[in-house]
């Protein structure tokens, strides 16, 4: 491992934070999940590099960042298509591919193109994952429980960032790209359905069917960090929800009223 910093913030952008795959199994502690919001993004742009699946990656969100090369370092990028480019020759860098950044240049993620559909999240990689000291087991900013990543923050303008492996300017590294035959899901895609653990009584087959066979749209405002499904009409003479499991304990949210913020960590 080194300690030698490779890239360093120019521009945060929107919201640039570390994340790994989180911490599951803490929720009862009430320890937020935090981690990768796209885990396919995640394994992807490591799995490009060598790194194990979850190591810690910049997770960029809408816009940003701009991030200038200390040294020579290969890098990688996956999950939604952001713009990146080399600059200042230009140079543009796809997704799902690993890429070959000079000592000077910059990495700059101008946002999604017009009509883009892939998503409003980018990961970058570099290898052996970023080098942050680790709390409850990952490296994950918590941004509602204020630690991991640096600091349990954001990125800003002049942070450094290490990256955790070595060598860092191995070419051979930079010329990976996601296999064509292993497709990432597309708009419009299928989506697996599983029976939950509700008893028979509650809707049982008839409930599962009415999922499958109803199309849903997505309300147009939600209070919640994930919007929920604009629900169908219920089955008449189905018995009343079950009541739900306990939340764990914290805070509930309250926002103004308008367009849903970005979710909390």
């Amino acid at each position: 491992m080194i300690d030698t910093p490779v890239l360093e913030v120019v521009d945060p952008g929107l919201l640039t934070t570390i994340q790994d795959a989180g911490r599951p199994g803490l929720g009862a502690a009430g320890v937020p999940l935090a981690g990768a919001c796209d885990p396919s993004g995640l394994a992807i742009a490591n799995l490009l590099l060598g790194n194990r699946p979850d190591a810690p990656v910049l997770e960029c969100t809408i816009l940003g960042p701009e991030l200038r090369a200390l040294r020579d370092v290969v890098i990688a990028i996956a999950g939604a298509d952001l713009g990146a480019a080399a600059e200042p020759a230009g140079r543009r860098l796809g997704i799902a591919a690993s890429h070959w950044l000079a000592a000077g240049e910059h990495l700059v993620l101008a946002g999604a193109r017009p009509g883009s559909h892939s998503g409003c999240r980018a990961y970058l990689a570099v290898p052996g994952g970023f080098a942050v000291e680790p709390v409850l087991g990952s490296a994950s900013t918590s941004l509602v429980g204020g630690f991991g990543g640096l600091a349990g923050r954001a990125l800003h303008a002049g942070d450094r960032l290490v990256a955790a492996g070595s060598p860092l300017d191995d070419r051979r590294l930079a010329s990976h790209r996601w296999p064509a035959d292993l497709a990432l899901p597309e708009p419009g895609d299928p989506v697996a359905v599983l029976p939950g653990p509700a008893p028979a009584e509650e809707g049982g087959p008839p409930a599962l069917a009415a999922l499958v066979d109803t199309t849903r749209r997505r309300a147009p405002a939600a209070a919640r960090p994930r919007p929920p499904a604009a629900q169908p009409p219920q089955p008449p003479g189905r018995p009343a929800r079950r009541p739900r499991p306990r939340l764990a304990p914290g805070p509930l949210p309250a926002r103004a009223p308008g367009p849903p913020p970005l979710p909390p960590r």
